[in-house]
């Protein structure tokens, strides 16, 4: 396995591998929870100074997972122009682990969940066709629905930056409002049903589609200013 644990402590590590009866299965620690259920425990977290720097470790360490993925390592086996550019694809709170750590009484999350990554060359690290990413509908970016558009590495950094809102609106607010927040996303798309991305599609007269942040977005963004 390309990314892993023993390289970025942000990385979920993995443990062992084996094919049982033609299937391949995966065998990682057992975490406590994950970012999602950690929210929802600690409907309204106290915000001293201790916790701000956890939270500001963890967000680091994140990012630092992240870009572990994006950028991996580089073998001096392997040439230059064939160096490798990976893509997370899924990330959202259910797929950051909340571990204990021994290092830290509040513990440490671990980017998890790999199985939507993608590996690029040089050539063809921002050409994914949009049509053949799986998404989680919420955190997707404004390329997966614009017709023709391509799928780079700056998916992560959307569904991060979505990620990081509701960590600040749990933080300041609890889990009541970021609640509240989630169901306010909800609204018609062009396709006619209901969606909680972070984003409006505006259709113009000329059939052409505006993308725009929903006005929701920003009165949290500006709150937390």
């Amino acid at each position: 396995m390309r990314f892993n644990g023993f390289g970025n402590d942000h990385l979920v590590t993995l443990l062992m591998t084996w094919t049982m009866e033609g299937r391949y299965n995966l065998l990682f620690p057992l975490a406590r929870c994950d970012l999602d259920e950690y929210w929802e425990q600690n409907q309204r977290p106290i915000l001293d100074a201790s916790t701000v720097r956890w939270m500001s470790k963890q967000i680091v360490g994140i990012a630092s997972a992240l870009h572990a993925i994006h950028e991996p390592p580089s073998n001096s086996i392997i040439p230059p122009d064939e160096h490798r550019y990976g893509r997370h694809g899924d990330l959202k709170p259910e797929n950051i682990l909340w571990y204990d750590s021994p290092e830290d009484s509040k513990g440490i999350l671990v980017v998890a969940d790999l199985g939507l990554s993608q590996f690029n060359s040089k050539k063809s690290r921002s050409m994914d066709s949009n049509d053949q990413v799986p998404v989680t509908p919420r955190y997707k970016p404004p390329e997966c629905d614009i017709v023709g558009a391509k799928v780079s590495r700056s998916y992560d950094i959307w569904t991060f930056g979505c990620l990081l809102l509701e960590w600040v609106l749990w933080a300041f607010e609890g889990q009541h409002a970021r609640g509240d927040f989630l169901y306010e996303l909800m609204s018609p798309y062009p396709s006619g049903s209901q969606c909680d991305t972070f984003f409006d599609m505006i259709v113009q007269h000329d059939r052409e589609c505006q993308v725009v942040i929903k006005p929701q977005v920003i009165q949290v963004s500006s709150r937390r200013k």
